[in-house]
């Protein structure tokens, strides 16, 4: 996985799994990759971390939250084209934002040892932003 930033699309993973949601008409496939991190209970690789945590940032995103850096085009169109969030996507993506950055996921564990202060900054003002827990 290339990286190049700590913010939620500031990885391959991340943006080529924003790049799907150009076809999408809906908010399922976000409520899918936030349902898939929350429900899992294995060790939770990187890859899945980060398009988690691209999910969550879409989903803050549409409700408004203007501090997400690097929004793909595909996903800022997304939002533009589907409208904002259902309400039930902002707790479900607070506990995907928890899930993903968990410090016992492969993903946490590298930006531990690789210095983890972008990325710590850029979660902790999704978190502040999505509320909770819930």
């Amino acid at each position: 996985m290339g990286t190049w930033s700590g913010d939620p699309f500031g990885n391959d993973s991340a943006v080529d799994w924003t790049d799907q949601l150009g076809d999408a008409t809906d908010w399922s496939g976000v409520r899918e990759a936030l349902q898939d991190i929350v429900d899992t209970d294995d060790y939770i690789d990187a890859e899945v971390s980060s398009i988690a945590i691209a999910a969550v940032a879409v989903v803050a995103y549409g409700l408004g939250f203007t501090a997400v850096t690097g929004v793909p085009d595909a996903a800022a169109g997304f939002v533009a084209r589907v409208g904002p969030p259902p309400t039930a996507l902002r707790p479900l993506a607070f506990s995907a934002l928890a899930a993903a950055t968990s410090p016992v996921t492969e993903l946490a564990e590298l930006w531990m040892e690789g210095g983890s202060a972008d990325w710590d900054t850029a979660n902790a003002q999704l978190e502040a932003f999505l509320g909770g827990p819930y």
